[in-house]
Parts: structure tokens; C-alpha cells; sequence
């Protein structure tokens, strides 16, 4: 049976409870990942799982935001292109990341939530140590749009997807995340690289292709 039923007035993109299953993470947050497409800013809340009610006063004016994997951190980006990085548990604001041109679609986290990654339209991934806001590297730069970016386990690697054109395929890029440079050649995919992950040893990209099918990369 349904035991309670929360109103966010928006439609909701991604949930997940916290590790010790007292707190509810909810984001709303419609352009990530696609950074053609935009709607509203979106908001990021954080919900206690016993009572339904906000922890603090949910974050709005957001577009992308992400969770860390520890539950430590939340980090939001505002529509001014700034980064804001926010204590989870309280929504205690920690530091601002700052340096993106244009509108920032993707924010995710490495799994130790040491790093951060943000992808705007200015073509750039910039990956911030946390919670100093100190660049770990040179900024990345694409070619085409992005749309997908996601770190090794380890965190020493970034996987990116670029979109060639309308109907024409995609990029799939690996980086070092100190230096910046690209590691081996592209691997070309169908339109949709979706959803794009490594491995748990971190040896092998996981990519989505239509028709429906999983490619595993070495």
C-alpha cells in the first residue's frame, strides 16, 4: 500500500536514498545531459526519510546537481555558471567553483567524492578537487557538444561522449584527469551513448546503442 506521498511540483529526474537509509536525495534538474534542451532551473532537496519533510530549505535556481557517493556533498549550478558546493546534511554552503563560460549541463562526482566534474556548452570539462575548488587539471576541451561524462574508480580517468550531428553518431573520449590529454584513439558509437560507465576494475567502458544492446569497450 502507498504509505505517503510527497508534492514536489516538478517532474522529478533522479532520487536515491543515502547509505544509511535515513535521508531521501531529490533532484529536478531537466537539462543534464542534454545540453540543447532546456527548460526552468530545477531545485535539489534533501528529504528525511522518516518524517517527508525537507532536511533544509531545498535548493531552486539550479540546473544540473549531483550527490556525492559518500552523502557528503551536494553540488548545484546556478544559472550565473557558478558552482556551488553545499554540506548535504545541513545545506551549510562550503565554496564556489568558478570559471566556465557558458551554461553548465552536468556536474558528477568521482566515487571517493574527492573530484568533481562539470561539463558546459563552452565545450570544456573542468574537474575541481573537493572541497578546495582547485583545478586538478587543465581544462578539457571537446570538439562537439557533450553530453555524458563520468570518472574512473580510481578518479585518475574521465570518460566523455561527444555528439557528432543530428543522427550521425557519437565520440566516446578518455582523458587523464591530471594532464588533461586524451588517451587513445575515439571509439565511434551509434546516436545514443547512453548510458556510459567504467568497469569496477576501471579497464572497460560500458556504453548503451540502439537498437537496445550494451557494448562493453576495452
Amino acid at each position: 500500500p502507498l504509505l505517503e506521498q510527497l508534492n514536489f511540483g516538478r517532474r522529478i529526474q533522479d532520487l536515491r536514498f543515502s547509505r544509511d537509509g535515513k535521508k531521501l536525495f531529490v533532484r529536478s534538474c531537466v537539462s543534464e545531459g542534454h545540453p540543447l534542451l532546456y527548460e526552468s532551473p530545477g531545485f535539489a532537496a534533501v528529504i528525511d526519510a522518516a518524517t517527508g519533510r525537507e532536511v533544509f530549505p531545498s535548493i531552486t535556481n539550479v540546473q544540473p546537481a549531483a550527490f556525492s557517493p559518500d552523502d557528503r556533498w551536494l553540488a548545484v549550478a546556478r544559472t550565473n555558471l557558478v558552482i556551488e558546493l553545499l554540506e548535504a546534511s545541513t545545506g551549510r554552503h562550503v565554496a564556489e567553483f568558478s570559471g566556465h563560460t557558458n551554461d553548465i549541463f552536468l556536474l558528477s562526482f568521482s566515487s571517493d567524492g574527492h573530484l568533481l566534474a562539470s561539463a558546459s556548452r563552452d565545450r570544456t570539462v573542468r574537474i575541481w578537487r573537493v572541497p578546495s575548488g582547485e583545478l586538478a587539471g587543465p581544462p578539457i576541451r571537446h570538439s562537439q557538444t557533450m553530453s555524458r561524462a563520468v570518472f574512473s574508480p580510481d578518479g585518475r580517468r574521465l570518460a566523455t561522449s561527444t555528439r557528432i550531428g543530428e543522427g550521425l553518431g557519437c565520440f566516446i573520449h578518455t582523458w587523464c584527469v591530471s594532464s588533461g590529454t586524451e588517451i587513445g584513439a575515439p571509439i565511434q558509437t551509434s546516436p545514443v551513448a547512453d548510458p556510459l560507465t567504467f568497469d569496477a576494475a576501471g579497464r572497460r567502458l560500458i556504453t548503451g546503442d540502439l537498437p537496445p544492446r550494451l557494448n562493453v569497450w576495452d
